[in-house]
């Protein structure tokens, strides 16, 4: 039984540097995943934070709580995705390790879209409220 056992053990050179061949194959292959995940978070990143960003900035305004909930929540709901999305890309870009697997960029660039169109409306009602006021 022991000679049996070490016959599986030991490998012929050629079969230890295809081995080691493949691995580094692997290896490779890993490397270029995570940097095209990271550069298609990047990418992503760069086209809705700066409408998370204004869509902040609109919400921090003290007039926003006048608005109609009709207009507020699917802003305020939109902003909950695009943090959570943000996180989700800084975790991919920090730990270079992550996948973006189930990621559809139309649908966030549909939903940066939608949020933009709900934000004009918002700043059009927020003028108005801002003129009655003055």
């Amino acid at each position: 039984m022991l000679h049996c056992e070490a016959e599986l053990v030991q490998e012929t050179p050629a079969e230890k540097k295809l081995r080691e061949k493949e691995e580094r194959d692997a290896e490779r292959l890993a490397i270029r995943e995570n940097v095209a995940d990271v550069r298609a978070c990047q990418i992503m990143m760069g086209k809705f934070c700066p409408t998370l960003r204004s869509l902040e900035a609109l919400v921090d305004k003290p007039t926003f709580d006048f608005v109609a909930s009709v207009l507020k929540d699917p802003i305020t709901d939109g902003i909950q995705e695009l943090k959570d999305l943000e996180d989700r890309c800084l975790k991919v870009i920090a730990d270079e390790s992550g996948k973006i697997e189930d990621w559809d960029v139309k649908s966030v660039a549909a939903k940066v879209s939608n949020l933009k169109r709900a934000s004009a409306y918002v700043v059009q009602v927020l003028a108005t409220i801002s003129r009655a006021q003055g």
